[in-house]
């Protein structure tokens, strides 16, 4: 909760950088590399300064998705690559699909790198068909980020995205906007 202050994982302090002492390992790491090591279903207990009141509480390694967890990720489970495959989406020459930490470091995102946005949803193209008319228009390229398509914010998960592409009429005029305000009609 807001406000609260880790000062353990497992018995072991936080210290005010940040970091937690692995004497099995001789090495310091930092909280957020210490917790995501929690083998897959294991749990650890996380000490919290709560009101001031010191409580324990459980942490449990586990995968989450929607609201609960962040968007942002990398997908690295055997699991993951089926979401891979099934979050990508073609739309008149243009392949859409989910921003992820790994887009995130081959695009050089450097904006998209903060915890401030590993909650966020984001639709990304992904690979533009060279014999498009999105390819020959030259407005849109790999690693753009969508803001709107036709007009509309992009929604906050791909079931909705999924959706209102496949609302739109394929006769019909397509307008995409990217988050640097470059504009592409197809």
């Amino acid at each position: 909760m807001l406000g609260d202050v880790l000062y353990s994982i497992d018995g072991e302090a936080v210290s005010d950088y940040g970091e937690v002492w692995l004497g099995s390992r001789g090495v310091s790491l930092n909280v957020l590399d210490v917790l995501s090591s929690v083998d897959w279903g294991s749990v650890c207990v996380c000490g919290v300064l709560r009101g001031g009141r010191c409580v324990e509480l459980e942490f449990r390694y586990r995968e989450l998705r929607g609201v609960s967890a962040g968007e942002l990720r990398l997908l690295d489970s055997v699991l993951d690559v089926g979401v891979l495959r099934g979050e990508v989406l073609g739309v008149k020459g243009v392949e859409l699909k989910p921003l992820r930490l790994n887009d995130v470091l081959q695009y050089k995102m450097l904006n998209y790198m903060g915890d401030e946005h590993a909650h966020k949803f984001r639709i990304m193209v992904s690979n533009i068909d060279t014999h498009s008319a999105a390819y020959h228009a030259k407005s849109i390229r790999p690693g753009d980020i969508l803001s709107t398509f036709n007009e509309k914010p992009i929604p906050n998960n791909w079931k909705d995205f999924v959706q209102m592409v496949s609302e739109h009429p394929e006769d019909q005029p397509l307008h995409l906007t990217t988050e640097s305000n470059r504009i592409i009609v197809l």
